[in-house]
């Protein structure tokens, strides 16, 4: 052969190739038609083509359609306004039959209001699922730089979605990976693998689910039993960097979400339209594990997550944040209201025991706590508690109104070190002693102060064998005989033991009366006076008496009590001082002896 000819012959090879691989524009609709006839006998869904239609042979034989609309043949679902993508079979096509093997939807409008709104949306889909269709299904489905609608509104809509979705027919297996924006964050799917056609026939089918965000993951795989009531039976994980973040960005109002850290939730579960339930789950908030069961019921007028769960440290400190906020940075209660309170979309109740919970700065031992939200109430009971050596136990409610919260709490202690407790609440160091008692306080209002402000109820104490430290009221007391006026130089920096210190505390619209006693052997002291919810403020007079048979018959040694909870002063009267003093005290009856003046007149 010449190399003349070998060189044609090259030459018309190349150019054949060239014409297999560059895309031909067809002028009629005879293609497109084969294409849109399959669609219509496998899946019942219209194609009309308004734009360009191309065809390439190699180096897969391939067809383009642009500007098409695809439709159900009962309008459910809708496409258009994107550039459909087709690869052909080899085997028909040398036949001279055009099927379609893969399509690619790109840049679509695709719209299933329709289809969600359906009256019977359930049984639309098994009958699609279910029906036999003479045409050839397509292996592959990809959908890029498209919009799935299915509601009115930006949450309503799948934007920029990328997917890629393979049927396998021998088992009846679609494989789904992809990626899109719902309400403004990227979602992606590594693997969602169903079986609709098993489930529109009710057989048991396989699923697995591997998807999440930029702050929320879920890994599930299980089995579906079909039937009427779909019952699901599976493992896996479910986690989320913040609670917080993910009820706000899916709109899933979960309870005390605003005081929760990141959390997850994993173990086998079982779910059916009534509950989702966890018989051994495995829950982390945050650095805390808990472990027992969980469910989520549906049977109610509210959806009801309920659980029982155990620690071995428990860490409740973000639950204590609404309570720091309710004073400001100066120490004063917050003017700040709390506006309008939105309802959770549903209900909690939870009980929990730790071998170890920590509430802000108290840790509590063995703690079971009872944790319970309803519509517009959210409440706290602790059974019962080790703290400091000794017990508690109590109770705290919070109810919502409009933009009014009441606050009810309740608590009984016993055999408490009641310098330890003060220790871990920053407060100083200035009384010792085991310390028992109860307390009831209740208030209303749109604003922490003024919850103080309308607070009422009541409180009890009683410390045994205890010490008030940097007050020496014995030894001013032992003083007073020699030195009465100069007692008030001795009282600073001693202790004052006792044997039993008790005092009572009733609240009535923020303002408080005091009244309480200290007995020991060496002395007996009286206390009344006021204390200011609102304003913080104490004005308390204390007596303190000799217990000496020698001594009780003289005046008492009389305190003021006086200031702001954090800074209270105790200064000794001057009165009572003088009263003691042989030498001072006729200066007290010439004074009681002075004329009064009349109102207006001039004494010389």
């Amino acid at each position: 052969m010449s190399r003349r000819l070998v060189l044609i012959l090259a030459l018309a090879v190349l150019a054949a190739m060239a014409a297999a691989v560059a895309p031909w524009t067809l002028t009629t609709g005879g293609m497109a038609g084969s294409v849109a006839r399959q669609l219509d006998e496998a899946y019942g869904l219209k194609v009309e083509v308004l734009g360009r239609s191309t065809i390439a042979i190699l180096p897969i034989p391939r067809v383009k359609f642009e500007n098409v609309r695809i439709a159900a043949r009962d309008g459910s679902i809708k496409a258009e306004g994107g550039t459909l993508r087709g690869e052909l079979r080899w085997l028909p096509l040398l036949a001279g039959r055009i099927e379609v093997d893969e399509i690619a939807l790109a840049d679509a409008r695709i719209d299933i209001a329709g289809a969600v709104q359906a009256p019977n949306p359930i049984s639309a889909l098994r009958a699609f699922f279910i029906a036999e269709r003479p045409g050839k299904p397509v292996r592959r489905l990809i959908l890029t730089g498209s919009t799935l609608r299915w509601a009115p509104g930006w949450d309503g809509a799948l934007e920029n979605l990328q997917t890629v979705a393979n049927w396998y027919t021998s088992d009846e297996r679609i494989v789904l990976a992809g990626a899109a924006h719902w309400r403004g964050e990227r979602i992606e799917v590594s693997e969602l693998i169903v079986s609709p056609r098993r489930w529109a026939a009710n057989k048991p089918w396989p699923f697995v689910v591997n998807a999440g965000n930029s702050f929320a993951r879920a890994s599930l795989a299980g089995t579906v039993e079909g039937g009427p009531d779909l019952l699901v039976n599976a493992s896996g994980t479910f986690e989320a960097k913040s609670l917080r973040d993910f009820a706000r960005w899916s709109a899933i109002d979960i309870p005390l979400a605003s005081l929760m850290q990141a959390g997850s939730v994993q173990g086998r579960f079982t779910a059916d339209h009534r509950r989702f339930s966890w018989p051994a789950a495995v829950v982390h908030l945050g650095k805390n594990r808990l472990d027992g069961s969980l469910a989520i019921r549906f049977d109610a007028e509210r959806p009801v997550v309920s659980g029982t769960l155990a620690a071995d440290q428990l860490d409740l400190s973000n639950f204590a944040t609404p309570f720091t906020r309710a004073r400001s940075a100066a120490g004063f209660w917050s003017y700040e209201e709390f506006g309008s309170l939105t309802p959770p979309v549903c209900d909690l109740d939870l009980r929990l025991s730790a071998s170890d919970a920590q509430f802000g700065a108290v840790t509590l031992g063995d703690a079971a706590l009872n944790l319970t939200a309803r519509a517009n109430q959210v409440e706290i009971w602790l059974g019962r508690a080790g703290l400091r050596g000794g017990t508690v136990k109590g109770r705290l409610a919070l109810a919502a109104s409009g933009n009014q919260v009441e606050v009810r709490s309740q608590a009984n202690f016993e055999n408490i070190d009641l310098a330890a407790a003060l220790a871990d609440l920053g407060h100083p160091h200035w009384i010792t002693g085991q310390a028992s008692g109860q307390f009831a306080l209740e208030g209303s209002g749109r604003s922490p102060r003024e919850i103080v402000r309308h607070s009422k109820g009541h409180a009890r104490i009683a410390v045994r064998d205890g010490e008030l430290v940097g007050i020496g009221f014995g030894d001013a007391l032992k003083r007073l005989e020699k030195r009465p006026l100069a007692a008030s130089l001795d009282w600073r920096g001693g202790r004052t033991p006792f044997d039993l210190a008790q005092g009572a505390l009733t609240v009535t619209g923020g303002a408080g009366e005091i009244v309480a006693s200290m007995n020991s052997a060496a002395l007996n002291a009286e206390v009344a006076g006021n204390a200011s919810l609102v304003d913080r403020f104490l004005a308390m007079k204390t007596q303190v008496q000799s217990s000496a048979p020698a001594l009780s018959a003289l005046p008492p040694l009389v305190f003021d009590v006086r200031g702001g909870w954090d800074d209270v002063a105790v200064i000794p009267d001057a009165r009572s001082l003088i009263e003691r003093s042989g030498a001072a005290k006729p200066l007290l009856r010439i004074d009681s002896l002075a004329p009064v003046a009349a109102p207006g007149a001039v004494t010389r």
